[in-house]
């Protein structure tokens, strides 16, 4: 499975959209 190869990229987008979520829904 290539989801070990995007797991580096997947994780560091992964990780952004879910900090802009979670600014987004603290900080309307």
């Amino acid at each position: 499975m290539a989801d070990k190869q995007i797991s580096l990229p997947a994780k560091l987008i992964n990780g952004g959209i879910a900090g802009l979520i979670g600014v987004t829904c603290v900080f309307p």
